[in-house]
């Protein structure tokens, strides 16, 4: 039985970061001079170069004809995520890219409660609110539209109505969002109200 190792895994983890970094700054570098589908390309062209050693093993272990099938779904969804993401690189600032990215984590929870039922708890609806707020703040700081924007560029030239009527929005868009995943977590998780339970 193999030890637990969480060093390796850590420094697994780290090299896995600075590598999306360096891909994302060669993307972003290239900008337009290559499609982004030929960065997918290329990217899954150099993926497969170090995934070519383990056929062999994947072959002995047998894969069954649903599998393939789901990995080949799979493999087509990831590929126009892959080109969706590289496009966005070349026409948007990265820290934007970056800050959309960081909400995957959010979208694949509320996939996950619409489509398989899964249970939202507390602990993960304030997690996304803190998220989606968190997506704002890094608008604030990067963007050059959207409410963060309007709310910096506001309070740079003392517009109070404005970064006042943005608060507005973002409260309201908050409110409809929170009651939104509270319905959800209701219909996915209908024992919850269910007093005989």
């Amino acid at each position: 039985m193999e030890k637990n190792r969480p060093m390796i895994g850590v420094a697994w983890m780290l090299a896995s970061g600075f590598s999306f970094v360096a891909l994302n700054a060669i993307v972003r570098y290239m900008g337009n001079d290559l499609p982004a589908a030929q960065n997918a390309f290329l990217r899954f062209a150099f993926g497969c170069v170090f995934l070519l050693p383990l056929i062999p093993r994947l072959r002995a272990e047998g894969i069954t004809p649903r599998a393939l099938r789901l990995f080949g779904l799979r493999g087509v969804l990831h590929t126009a995520g892959v080109v969706c993401w590289f496009y966005a690189m070349a026409h948007i600032p990265m820290a934007e890219v970056t800050a959309i990215g960081y909400l995957n984590p959010i979208l694949v929870t509320l996939a996950a409660a619409l489509i398989f039922g899964e249970k939202l708890s507390t602990r993960r609806l304030v997690a996304i609110l803190v998220a989606l707020v968190g997506a704002i703040v890094g608008e604030f700081v990067s963007s050059q539209r959207g409410l963060g924007y309007v709310i910096m560029s506001a309070q740079g030239t003392f517009d109070t109505v404005r970064v006042f009527a943005a608060l507005f929005i973002l409260a309201i868009m908050g409110m409809v969002l929170y009651g939104a995943l509270v319905l959800l977590e209701r219909r996915a998780t209908p024992w919850r109200n269910d007093p005989s339970h």
